[in-house]
């Protein structure tokens, strides 16, 4: 993320009866907790498969350019 403040969290929630996968930007407090931002997505739980496919060929992609080691950022 862009900070030591920021983390990124995926949560799955329930919002009017909708299952969702909540991918969010948090931010600590001072009190050690987090709360989540306006920035992320909400998906539908079938969008799961995609979005790992979609994060595993960006990831290679990153790696082939020499932005990041094989196994983390």
């Amino acid at each position: 993320m862009k900070n030591s403040r920021k983390k990124a969290a995926v949560m799955l929630r329930t919002y009017k009866g909708h299952r969702f996968v909540d991918v969010r930007v948090m931010v600590a407090r001072p009190d050690g907790g987090a709360t989540p931002t306006g920035k992320g997505l909400a998906l539908k739980p079938g969008a799961i498969p995609e979005l790992v496919d979609v994060l595993q060929r960006a990831h290679a992609a990153a790696v082939e350019a020499g932005w990041c080691g094989g196994h983390g950022a």
